[in-house]
């Protein structure tokens, strides 16, 4: 438990970590699991294996912190536009939408549900989901 904590203490929330495994699996896996590793890989995998999925973390730390920049963004978009009380008009929810699509497009439907649902406010993040899975859908439509 002491690795545990200077781990989360080095680490940033978003910083992906690779755990590489030698000898026992199974132990080794459990371990990975305890201090929170996003991934494990063989220590005697080939250094092309290690530098793909090293480049492959940094990817996926990449794409779902576009993802909560992108749904804190649409969540202080639709606190402004409900919080003001005037009619929505077109030009303002087609904003909203356009906001939403984009962040479905940079960061896939699964990073932008993790990223809402991050969120404490049950109403916002019902707003928010049903948005992204209409946007994914749509775009499944069309591609």
């Amino acid at each position: 438990m002491r690795l545990k904590r200077i781990l989360e203490r080095v680490r940033g929330a978003d910083v992906p970590f690779l755990f590489l495994i030698y000898g026992n699996v199974a132990r080794a896996d459990a371990q990975a699991l305890v201090l929170g590793a996003t991934d494990t890989l063989p220590a005697g995998a080939a250094i092309k294996s290690l530098r793909s999925r090293i480049i492959r973390m940094q990817r996926e730390a990449v794409t779902k912190g576009t993802a909560a920049k992108l749904a804190i963004e649409a969540r202080q978009y639709l606190i402004q536009t409900f919080g003001s009380r005037r009619a929505v008009m077109p030009d303002v929810a087609m904003t909203g939408t356009e906001l939403i699509v984009r962040a479905i497009r940079e960061s896939g439907i699964q990073d932008w549900v993790l990223a809402v649902q991050r969120f404490g406010d049950a109403t916002h993040q019902r707003c928010l989901l049903v948005a992204g899975l209409a946007a994914a859908f749509a775009r499944s439509l069309v591609q």
